[in-house]
């Protein structure tokens, strides 16, 4: 066997392993997305490590899988029929990027706030990133949190100036 044969076959190895993972990545976060659009608590939990933590938009929100599935019970809760379409999804090293659009109509309690009954549309982008075994353990998302309050109806008062 020439050189040449052999870092052929190192690279075929590699690049193998390099397309199984992607597979397992694009994987995990097709059922990540399904958990959000079914509200599948088990589902979520199935792939993430426990220690999984989410930023949106740059600040921490939660610091373990719980709080995270706790996030998303919340906004079931106030948009039972909450759905998340992709309209694009990548793959870079270990980690997802994919830019979104979620709608809903809350007719359900958002915290300690009431339904609305108001439809809301909001887009987004989410990084996931995955340890060896493709399962998620961090997430940052970013959206416009104003314009689907704005949908149901909040406003934002300017401050009083002096």
């Amino acid at each position: 066997m020439s050189c040449n044969q052999q870092k052929n076959d190192v690279k075929t190895e590699a690049e193998t392993k390099q397309k199984a993972m992607e597979e397992k990545i694009v994987a995990t976060n097709d059922a990540i997305f399904a958990a959000w659009n079914s509200g599948d608590a088990a589902m979520m939990e199935a792939n993430m490590t426990p220690d999984f933590t989410r930023k949106q938009n740059g600040e921490e929100s939660a610091k373990n899988r719980e709080e995270y599935i706790g996030i998303m019970k919340t906004f079931r809760t106030a948009m039972p029929d909450l759905t998340f379409t992709h309209e694009l999804v990548a793959v870079t090293g270990n980690k997802t990027l994919s830019k979104w659009t979620a709608k809903g109509t809350n007719t359900g309690m958002f915290g300690d706030q009431p339904a609305t009954g108001k439809s809301s549309v909001t887009h987004g982008f989410t990084i996931l990133t995955y340890n060896d075994e493709g399962k998620a353990i961090a997430e940052e998302a970013y959206m416009d949190q104003l314009s689907y309050l704005q949908d149901w109806g909040y406003t934002l008062t300017p401050p009083t100036i002096e």
